[in-house]
């Protein structure tokens, strides 16, 4: 078991804890010390130990992924929403560079073959399934224009349809999959986010980005938008420090889906611009100039 922090004293002066997140069967407090339920994997009482601080790091929440998904045979897909030029692709590229470097540092991520392995700009069903055949476990893909075949409003196209059936069947490689989207959660296929998101990053500005988790419960929304709705009608492009920590006080005490808050930072500049290059390839073609 963990050992508290704190003196005896100090506990009996304090009231208790009031526990905000539960993950598995083992709870976190967002005070300076946690009592988990019963004895726990060295990986998981990292999670605990660090549950203190104001924000996830990238390490923590992917550790928290791989206990309670990886490790037990299942999949697990995370949606990566905010407007263009927010951070959602430096996120997913920090994603992948800290992932590797902790699970995996024998390989190279700055690598163009490895960019090209685990980055998808396509919506072609077979391309894109023998990607994920050809990915082996445990490892993360990024689908990086997921916006392309994630709307609503396009859900009766053929190729769309063969993409839903896709994630849908490919469930127990052990794989991690991120999926960024430049659209808001509500013009999103109600089949994909009721059924194969089980986490939602919303990103809202630069490094500023609030995980939530998908409601279980089949009598319940998926994810509950009513906060924003009825208490955070209007958000500005750019965030001062005061509405940042105003809204995401607001979310952390209303939003039934909260789960934590994340900050990831640039990835490397070398890094950054070899994903730029595929990117151009993918959307202007190999040789063409977009300007």
């Amino acid at each position: 078991m963990i050992k508290t922090t704190l003196s005896q004293t100090t506990m009996n002066n304090q009231p208790q804890p009031t526990p905000i997140k539960k993950f598995g069967e083992f709870q976190l407090t967002g005070t300076a010390y946690a009592k988990p339920a019963y004895e726990i994997h060295e990986t998981v009482k990292t999670i605990v130990e660090n549950a203190k601080t104001k924000y996830y790091s990238l390490e923590i929440f992917y550790k928290i992924l791989r206990e309670e998904y990886l490790n037990k045979n299942q999949d697990v897909m995370v949606l990566i929403t905010g407007f263009k030029g927010k951070g959602k692709s430096s996120l997913a590229l920090r994603s992948l560079q800290v992932y590797y470097k902790v699970y995996f540092p024998q390989v190279n991520v700055k690598s163009e073959k490895f960019l090209r392995k685990h980055i998808s700009f396509s919506t072609d069903p077979q391309e894109i399934k023998n990607m994920i055949k050809n990915t082996q476990r445990y490892h993360m893909l990024v689908f990086d224009e997921a916006g392309r075949f994630l709307l609503g409003e396009d859900w009766a196209k053929k190729e769309h349809r063969q993409l839903k059936k896709v994630f849908a069947e490919v469930r127990t490689k052990n794989l991690i999959y991120l999926l960024n989207c430049p659209y808001k959660i509500q013009w999103i296929d109600k089949k994909y986010v009721g059924s194969l998101f089980e986490f939602w990053i919303q990103v809202f500005d630069w490094d500023k980005a609030i995980i939530f988790r998908r409601n279980n419960n089949p009598a319940s929304l998926d994810y509950d938008l009513s906060v924003f709705e009825k208490r955070i009608k209007f958000i500005p492009s750019t965030l001062t420090r005061p509405f940042w920590v105003r809204m995401r006080s607001k979310i952390r005490k209303y939003s039934p889906n909260y789960f934590g808050e994340i900050r990831w930072g640039k990835p490397d500049e070398h890094f950054y611009a070899k994903y730029q290059k595929l990117r151009d390839e993918a959307v202007w073609g190999v040789g063409e100039n977009p300007k």
